[in-house]
């Protein structure tokens, strides 16, 4: 017994980030957390709502043995894949290189391969530093879903690309740039 606890036990995290999925047909909701430890591996677990699951935790799950190793990782953020009816989760991950990568947990809870960002969106050689997530949909039309990913790189630019679909990217934009206020006047307090 003690061997299969030490087997899933990850060690020490240095950073994590949490997202939820539903799940209609059984009724219940997951929350899933991501973390990176201080070896650069990158885990993933998840329990249902709170009134289902009894405080239990799924076993940790090393993702970049299901996903490809593209490690160390150092960054991670993580968002339902689409509408509130899908158990599915995007996890987006930074390498010690600098490189976004994107995989998908998928309803039965096997990984998709990884994906690099940086190519699939059209960006420059970007060497980024920390990554955040979040999927947006219509109200009208839940499956006309985007993934938008902001990323910061490491001379202190945003930049966003959106993911229309599995083969089409709207390329990385300078959110900073794109952002700033530009009426041409000027103030003092």
């Amino acid at each position: 017994m003690c061997q299969q606890i030490l087997l899933y036990n990850p060690g020490k995290f240095l950073n994590i980030a949490i997202g939820e999925t539903s799940d209609l047909k059984i009724s219940t909701s997951y929350l899933h957390l991501c973390g990176i430890t201080d070896d650069g591996l990158l885990w993933h677990t998840s329990r249902p709502s709170r009134r289902d699951s009894h405080g239990l935790w799924v076993k940790f799950v090393d993702v970049a043995a299901e996903a490809g190793d593209y490690g160390p990782f150092v960054r991670v953020a993580c968002t339902c894949k689409g509408s509130p009816s899908s158990n599915e989760l995007y996890l987006c991950a930074i390498s010690d290189d600098g490189k976004l990568w994107l995989t998908t947990r998928r309803e039965d809870g096997s990984w998709a391969p990884f994906i690099d960002v940086g190519k699939r969106a059209k960006g420059k050689s970007f060497f980024f530093t920390d990554v955040d997530c979040a999927v947006t949909y219509s109200v009208k039309d839940s499956t006309n879903k985007e993934l938008h990913i902001c990323a910061v790189t490491n001379d202190g630019h945003i930049y966003h690309a959106i993911r229309v679909n599995d083969s089409y990217w709207i390329p990385f934009d300078d959110v900073k740039a794109k952002a700033r206020w530009t009426c041409g006047c000027c103030w003092s307090y």
